[in-house]
């Protein structure tokens, strides 16, 4: 390596960083996995020939510290930084941990990202918008229509896995010019008397990256178009590699089906190169089922399998349905479902990367796996600028600088993917939207308070005459959103309910009628004491180790929740019922489905407090009876349930 590469730090005076960092936090869960997601999609976002496809590969390599001395002066700064702040714990924990690392490992081992048949990443010393410039800067994207992402955060994936939280880049373009830099993310320290800053950048000059091929370490020179990131000071990991092979399963399956991406890794405990020929051989040996387990948010639990049968098969059989059809806001558009009895009833939710950006439950039809794709460009580059830094939710506030009057077509594209998808579930299922079963009076067995009745009758949904379980027969198609195969009404009039804790709401349309969704097995373990208990429940009983990470304490609450439609528009208000007052609070909803799983909803909109996925936060609620109007972004009617806790 060049005798003249060294490390920059900026010089500051006002500006001073711990050794915290969000992006850091943000990826720690599953770094391996993320990196994975993170590299492919700029990979993906890039080719050079799309008629073949685009190659990664992941490897294990080394160095020794005593053949690179320039790069390793790097053990100076984060001396620096132990130094610099001594006085807090989790610094001292993490720079003494980077000493101890160099001092035990003489030969450092590096995770190498290599990408083949990419256009590589160019450099324009005046552009700070520049592929280069912006991958190595933070908060900087330089992406343009159809690629992948739009924030310029998710290349903190890269850092996460190494040691050192550093990290060198090697790329060549398309005329043979080379570039090349590492970086650093530390903290702020002092060196010759001046306090620096925590991004350090390692190359010969501090404005410009290492353009001459003879400069650059021969272990990191590119020799082909395309880009290198070594991650430096990989850390153990003996699953890596298979975290690995399932990121490139669970999020990049069509885009090897299609014949877009090959892959290849090579760790310690994985040597497997997959493309289109041999995915589905691989995908059995890691998931040798089709069955998701886990709820949705979870994305490392995620099973790709279901998925993959629906594109592949599809058309092969009643069981493999493909629907191309169009959307006014988006353009052509694809949706694939495989039916089969205990499938989770998800959708896999992609665009033109062929990644797959969130996955989302609907329970109008039960046993289903489905792929929704909109890969065409000018729908592409909708739902692009409608997605999040995470790559993983499609919501028209995340589009960025769009006058006001232009947002509706956001807006419209989403309520059109939901009601697409709505529809030809329903269109499948075969049945009529009127059909229905009603049980009027059910709260008796939801052990609704009688409290939570007093005034009810202003709410949306809830008939004038609650108590009696009177109810309108004038119900309207959309006011049941029932999926079933009977067309039976049954009626039960009830008495008033004991009192109970109710940790599971109910759905309803207009009065008192509870929309009950069939399908499901009989249960023949009948309870034996079917009747509420008269104590009032209290969440406190969790226990402190089940709190969330931003949670104080529960809140003991009952609660009634009520749906309605008006307009075409869906909403839920939710009845809470507090024994005292409390403020600060977060309301958690999850939605209940038929085979007792529960899923995650995403806000859209709420008149109280502030809306943040399936949270509602900074919500006061008062002694007695309390309010809440909520929408959700997939437009139906859900059962619901809620964990109230005050926060930290």
């Amino acid at each position: 390596m060049g005798d003249q590469l060294k490390w920059f730090f900026e010089t500051t005076k006002n500006t001073f960083s711990g050794a915290n960092d969000p992006i850091h936090e943000k990826f720690r869960a599953n770094p391996y996995y993320s990196i994975v997601r993170e590299s492919i999609q700029n990979s993906m976002d890039v080719p050079l020939d799309d008629s073949k496809p685009v190659e990664v590969r992941f490897e294990v390599i080394t160095i020794n510290q005593v053949e690179h001395p320039q790069l390793f002066s790097l053990r100076a700064h984060i001396e620096s930084c132990l130094e610099f702040h001594a006085n807090n714990k989790q610094a001292h924990d993490l720079y003494s941990g980077m000493i101890k690392y160099l001092d035990e490992n003489s030969s450092i081992k590096i995770l190498k990202v290599s990408d083949y048949n990419t256009l590589g990443m160019h450099y324009k010393a005046e552009d700070h918008l520049c592929p280069f410039t912006s991958f190595m800067g933070e908060g900087i994207s330089s992406k343009s229509s159809g690629s992948g992402g739009s924030f310029g955060f998710g290349k903190g994936a890269y850092y996460v896995p190494s040691e050192l939280r550093t990290i060198l880049v090697s790329t060549m373009v398309e005329d043979g010019q080379v570039f090349f830099q590492g970086r650093t993310r530390l903290a702020s320290h002092k060196r010759d008397g001046e306090i620096k800053g925590k991004d350090g950048v390692f190359k010969i000059k501090e404005e410009n990256p290492v353009t001459d091929f003879k400069d650059i370490g021969v272990i990191f020179r590119r020799e082909i178009q395309g880009t290198d990131v070594y991650i430096l000071g990989m850390r153990d990991d003996p699953n890596c590699g298979r975290e690995m092979v399932k990121s490139v399963l669970n999020n990049f399956w069509l885009a090897v089906h299609e014949n877009r991406l090959d892959v290849v890794i090579k760790t310690d405990d994985v040597n497997v190169r997959f493309d289109e020929t041999n995915l589905e051989e691989i995908m059995d040996e890691y998931f040798p089922d089709e069955v998701e387990h886990g709820q949705i948010s979870e994305i490392y639990q995620w099973n790709p399998k279901a998925y993959y049968k629906a594109v592949k098969y599809a058309g092969q059989s009643d069981d493999f349905l493909l629907f191309n059809d169009g959307l006014p806001a988006l353009g052509p558009i694809r949706l694939y479902v495989f039916r089969k009895d205990g499938l989770q009833d998800r959708i896999s939710f992609m665009r033109k990367p062929a990644m797959t950006v969130y996955k989302s439950g609907r329970s109008t039809l039960s046993g289903y796996a489905a792929v929704f794709v909109c890969d065409n460009k000018d729908g592409n580059e909708i739902l692009r600028q409608m997605e999040n830094a995470a790559h993983n939710e499609w919501k028209a506030e995340n589009v960025r600088f769009v006058d006001k009057e232009d947002m509706q077509v956001y807006n419209e594209a989403r309520a059109q993917i939901n009601d697409y998808v709505r529809e030809k579930l329903k269109s499948i299922s075969g049945v009529n939207n009127s059909s229905k079963i009603e049980v009027i009076g059910l709260s008796e067995f939801l052990s609704i308070p009688e409290e939570l009745l007093d005034e009810e009758e202003s709410v949306p949904g809830l008939a004038n005459s609650t108590r009696d379980g009177i109810s309108s027969e004038n119900k309207t198609k959309d006011e049941t959103g029932l999926t079933t195969t009977l067309n039976t009404t049954i009626k039960v009039k009830t008495k008033a309910p004991s009192v109970s804790s109710v940790i599971a709401g109910a759905e309803s349309g207009e009065g008192n009628d509870v929309i009950l969704k069939g399908g499901g097995n009989k249960n023949d373990n009948i309870n034996p004491n079917p009747n509420p208990s008269v104590k009032p429940g209290n969440q406190l009983e969790k226990g402190s180790s089940d709190l969330p990470v931003d949670a104080k304490a529960y809140i003991p609450i009952r609660f009634r929740a009520a749906a309605t439609k008006e307009g075409g528009v869906v909403a839920h208000s939710l009845i809470i019922n507090s024994d005292q007052n409390y403020s600060g609070v977060i309301i958690d909803i999850k939605g209940g489905t038929d085979n007792g799983e529960d899923v995650d909803l995403n806000i859209l909109e709420v008149d109280k407090g502030k809306g943040n996925e399936s949270k509602i936060t900074e919500i006061n609620l008062v002694r007695g009876k309390n309010i809440i109007r909520v929408r959700f972004d997939d437009g139906i009617k859900h059962t619901l349930k809620l964990t109230a806790y005050e926060a930290k």
